[in-house]
């Protein structure tokens, strides 16, 4: 490839620190959340409706605290963000999406590895309905928070993220993934999978009073991109 000639510098300048010999991994810390709310607001001219401007689409990016991958918590989480915005049955597709019309796609993300990263929630929103879109949006959060969810929703929901665990498994990323976990934390792919069956209804409520943020004092960020903004 091309490599710079200064490489060896590079390498000495980021890596150099490092011991060498065995068990000389490097530990990451547990980074915190932020605190208060961030929103941002930017223009995003590739959704502009060019025949109709008023028809135009927005995209809103909602993330907040994040959970630690292999923490206990993770197994209700995972479930309880499918729950709320993982298909056809989810809260944020059937009440934002389907009832409300306030958003033609809407799902939930995640990501906690090395210690990082966030949960969140993704939409397509009518670029004219933006505040309404994010009021809905904190409705559904606030619903999961204080109604419990159907047993035989959370036990539908909990194979379907076994299943998605399993097919990653089966691929080369995911044989790399178990092996990470076993040589960090001597656990199996067995174990981990065996962990939803503890996730219980009010479980999920529990997971989702703690990661999910209040609109009004909540911590959380809020990132909008829509071609009715001028920057």
């Amino acid at each position: 490839g091309n490599i710079p000639s200064n490489i060896e510098d590079l390498i000495n300048e980021y890596f150099g620190s490092i011991p060498v010999g065995e068990n000389t991994r490097k530990e990451l810390p547990e980074l915190k959340p932020f605190k208060g709310k961030i929103i941002i607001y930017k223009s995003n001219p590739k959704l502009l409706n060019t025949q109709n401007p008023k028809e135009s689409s927005a995209i809103i990016f909602i993330n907040y605290r994040p959970v630690v991958k292999f923490d206990e918590d993770e197994y209700a989480v995972r479930t309880m963000n499918l729950l709320l915005g993982s298909g056809i049955n989810s809260l944020l597709y059937k009440n934002v999406g389907s009832k409300k019309g306030l958003a033609y796609n809407i799902q939930t993300t995640a990501d906690g590895n090395y210690m990082t990263g966030d949960i969140g929630i993704k939409a397509l929103v009518p670029a004219t309905k933006i505040e309404e879109s994010i009021d809905a949006i904190f409705e559904e959060i606030e619903r999961i928070k204080t109604e419990k969810m159907r047993k035989e929703d959370v036990e539908r929901t909990k194979k379907l993220v076994k299943y998605g665990i399993l097919t990653k498994f089966e691929t080369n990323w995911g044989h790399i993934d178990i092996i990470e976990v076993k040589l960090d934390l001597e656990n199996t792919p067995e174990v981990f999978i065996g962990g939803f069956e503890r996730v219980t209804p009010e479980k999920v409520m529990d997971v989702a009073k703690k990661y999910l943020p209040d609109k009004e004092t909540g911590d959380y960020f809020i990132g909008v991109g829509s071609p009715l903004i001028k920057d």
